[in-house]
């Protein structure tokens, strides 16, 4: 017996739709199941089941997905060419949480050549979201608004509507904290406080760096949103050179201690960089405040010059900007 099933080798198969007009015999000719619906549905995952298709030629199902409304499909049960004729449900996975997606299931025959023959059109379930009902999304634009010697105050923006309510509700936000330090978490995450507002002062009462995460939470049906940590403060130094030459992007030798730098974005060069740690971040302002920022960038395009040999004169006029309220917003 075959390794797989008695469904025939992956590659052995030849697979085409059946197309409408095509003179093919009734035992031939696939219909596709009449109804596909999602059955369960989480952030890790889709369940699906469909109606079968009675025939004695049905060689099995293809079932396919697409990020919703982009006709984009691709196999959901890939290195298998189709599910056994048994099969009317599956769960789909590896999607990711609160992504919308499209679904289309076809019933597959075969015909005396060998082909793989899949009704068209099949049967398709449109905008379903990788969550469970009723779970909220979590909120957005998390951020540090100040910061004090005693307190952090945090902010953020209310989550986008559910559409499993026709009416918008009101939600609130849970705050956890821990302990953090050279990168890792050195405590287990903490509630701190509830509260329905889009903002919270959490206490510091000793010296060191916290962590912070936040969750929207349907008090209705008890039921909480994926939880949304604040990740390093990041700041953009932009560049523009002032003589009208082409700036190349250059990452490496990124002399700041405890900063990384972690994107470069179009345009005038912009480097995004993350800082681990406040002590970094403080040390990438004052380089900035005392001027040294443009020497290092000069260097660094010299560097870049010596190995392309693409530009002659590397003693730039660089322009070196820090926005004041991006740099506050990471304090």
């Amino acid at each position: 017996m075959s390794a797989f099933g008695g469904l025939g080798r992956p590659d052995d198969q030849r697979r085409r739709h059946v197309q409408p007009g095509e003179n093919l015999s009734e035992t031939e000719n696939p219909r596709a199941p009449d109804r596909l619906e999602a059955v369960e549905t989480t952030t890790d995952g889709i369940k699906l089941q469909w109606t079968p298709v009675e025939s004695n030629r049905l060689y099995g199902y293809l079932l396919e997905r697409s990020t919703a409304f982009e006709n984009t499909w691709t196999s959901v049960h890939s290195p298998k060419p189709v599910l056994r004729p048994r099969i009317t449900n599956f769960t789909v996975d590896k999607v990711k949480p609160y992504e919308s997606y499209d679904f289309c299931v076809k019933s597959a025959v075969t015909n005396n050549e060998g082909d793989l023959l899949c009704s068209d059109p099949g049967c398709k379930l449109q905008n379903v979201v990788a969550k469970e009902q009723y779970q909220p999304y979590p909120p957005r634009d998390f951020k540090v608004e100040d910061i004090t010697e005693e307190s952090v105050s945090l902010i953020w923006k209310e989550p986008l509507p559910d559409d499993d309510y026709d009416t918008p509700i009101s939600y609130e936000y849970i705050i956890e904290m821990c302990d953090y330090a050279d990168g890792n978490i050195h405590s287990r995450w903490q509630e701190y406080c509830r509260t329905e507002t889009l903002q919270c002062t959490v206490k510091v009462t000793h010296n060191g760096t916290c962590r912070f995460r936040v969750t929207t939470h349907n008090r209705d049906k008890d039921i909480s949103s994926l939880r949304l940590e604040l990740g390093d403060p990041q700041v953009r130094i932009t560049i523009v050179e002032k003589n009208g030459k082409t700036l190349k992007q250059i990452i490496s030798h990124w002399p700041v201690a405890r900063t990384t730098v972690k994107d470069l974005e179009s345009g005038s060069i912009v480097f995004v960089v993350s800082c681990q740690v406040m002590e970094g971040l403080r040390e990438l302002w004052m380089n900035y405040k005392l001027g040294k920022l443009k020497r290092v960038f000069q260097d660094l395009f010299t560097l870049w010059a010596s190995h392309t040999s693409e530009v002659s004169n590397t003693d730039l006029d660089l322009d070196i900007t820090i926005d004041h309220e991006d740099f506050h917003s990471c304090l």
